[in-house]
């Protein structure tokens, strides 16, 4: 078999779904884990704002969850941890470091580990909604089904989020 031949430009990334219908890729270095939580797992927290799912016990300790899609602006969702009606049986959450904090994006689905070449990235043109967030978008990618896919920088959505919380 014949070893893929990869270029300096060419990374690793995590994709996975978010709403409404939106691709989108981390670096995997800056992915430390998936975890998978309930519901239950969760604790929800007063007077944060509606992307705020609460925090969790991340390895001994406090993990902030946030809905990414909510945290980004693409799609306006109520707190899905405070009605039944909007309570999924899993959150699929991707936890990201950067600069000694950590934070866990929650997302709608998880997908595969792909390698993309990031010197064939495109700026994004258009948007669903205005981006709260819109630095943690790097650019995107067209796959052949013409469809793009999003490139977010996890260390940005960090300092942003964060930079918001102080």
């Amino acid at each position: 078999m014949t070893p893929i031949a990869t270029s300096d430009t060419t990374q690793q990334f995590l994709s996975f779904l978010l709403p409404p219908d939106i691709q989108a890729l981390l670096p995997t270095q800056q992915v430390i884990e998936i975890l998978n939580l309930t519901s239950h797992q969760i604790v929800p927290i007063a007077q944060v704002p509606p992307e705020v799912l609460g925090v969790c016990n991340w390895r001994g300790e406090v993990l902030w969850l946030v809905d990414l899609a909510a945290l980004i602006g693409t799609q306006v969702s109520p707190n899905r941890l405070c009605d039944s009606a909007y309570r999924p049986l899993q959150l699929h959450t991707i936890v990201v470091q950067h600069k000694g904090y950590v934070l866990g994006l929650v997302v709608e689905q998880i997908g595969a580990i792909l390698r993309q070449d990031t010197s064939e990235t495109y700026p994004i043109l258009a948007t669903p909604n205005p981006l709260q967030f819109a630095g943690c978008i790097e650019g995107c990618w067209l796959t052949p089904e013409g469809k793009s896919q999003w490139l977010l920088n996890g260390e940005a959505l960090i300092e942003g989020f964060c930079l918001r919380r102080e």
